[in-house]
C-alpha cells in the first residue's frame, strides 16, 4: 500500500512536531520514511518566493490575487513531486507537513462566496492533481487547537526566534488574526464534508492534549483506518 499522510493545521497547531512524532513512530514500528516540510523554503525557487511574500514584500495577507499566492504554493510541491513518488514506489510511507488542503484552506478563506470557494476549490483540485500530478495524500489530518493556545504557542516562537531554518517568523498570515479565524472555520466546514480530512482534537476537558496524547489520537486515526499495517518485506 502507498501512504502519504498530510498534517495539516493552522498556524501554532504545532504541526512540525507531530510530523516528527509520526515519522518516528512509524519507524520505531519498522517502516521506511519520508519527512518533507511544505513550503521549502530556501530550497526551490517557489519556496524562496513564498518567502517574500510571507515577509510583506508585496503588501498584507490581502494583496495578490489568492489564485496567484495557491499557484505559488502548488508549484513548491510540483517541483518536489518526482521525489514524492519516488518514495512511494520504493514502499516508504510519506509524512508531510502542509499539503493540498492548507494551499486550498489559506486562499479560500480570503474569497466569498460560497459559488467562488467552489470554483476555487475545483480549479485547485484539477490543478495538483491533475494537470501536474502531484500525489494525492492517503490521508490528511488537521490539528485542531484553539485559538488562544494557538496564539501563545506563536508569541513564544516568534519572542525565542525559534522556528525551522528559513522559515518566516510572525508572517503577514500569521499577523492576520481574522484570515487565521476564517482558515480555522475553513478546515472545520471541509473535514465535515470531505472524507479524506479528519480532524484531531488537540485538547479534552478544555485542557490542552501533551504532544505525545496528540500522537496518540493520529495512531489511532490511521490504525482505524488501516493504514498501519505490516511494513512490506524487503525485495
Amino acid at each position: 500500500m502507498r501512504v502519504l499522510i498530510a498534517v495539516e493545521g493552522v498556524d501554532g497547531s504545532g504541526k512540525t512536531t507531530q510530523v516528527k512524532l509520526l515519522d518516528a513512530a512509524l519507524r520505531d514500528a519498522g517502516h521506511t520514511t519520508l519527512a518533507v516540510s511544505f513550503p521549502r523554503y530556501g530550497d526551490s525557487v517557489f519556496g524562496e518566493l513564498i518567502r517574500r511574500f510571507l515577509q510583506g514584500a508585496s503588501g498584507d495577507s490581502g494583496a495578490v490575487d489568492p489564485y496567484l499566492v495557491a499557484l505559488m504554493f502548488a508549484a513548491d510541491r510540483s517541483s518536489e513531486a518526482p521525489r514524492l513518488r519516488e518514495a512511494l514506489a520504493e514502499g516508504r510511507v510519506v509524512v508531510c507537513d502542509r499539503y493540498f488542503y492548507s494551499n486550498l484552506a489559506y486562499q479560500g478563506a480570503k474569497l466569498r462566496g460560497e459559488a467562488e470557494v467552489e470554483h476555487f476549490s475545483r480549479w485547485l483540485r484539477e490543478l495538483e492533481y491533475g494537470r501536474w500530478a502531484i500525489p494525492q495524500p492517503t490521508l490528511s489530518i488537521y490539528l485542531d487547537v484553539h485559538q488562544q493556545e494557538r496564539g501563545a504557542r506563536l508569541a513564544s516562537r516568534n519572542a525565542s526566534g525559534a522556528g525551522e531554518e528559513g522559515s518566516v517568523p510572525n508572517d503577514i498570515h500569521e499577523r492576520d488574526a481574522s484570515l487565521q479565524a476564517r482558515v480555522e472555520q475553513f478546515f472545520r466546514a471541509t473535514a465535515a464534508t470531505a472524507d479524506d480530512l479528519v480532524i484531531v482534537e488537540c485538547q479534552q476537558g478544555g485542557e490542552r492534549l501533551s504532544p505525545q496524547d496528540v500522537n496518540a489520537r493520529i495512531i489511532g486515526v490511521l490504525a482505524e483506518r488501516g493504514l498501519l499495517s505490516a511494513p512490506s518485506p524487503a525485495p
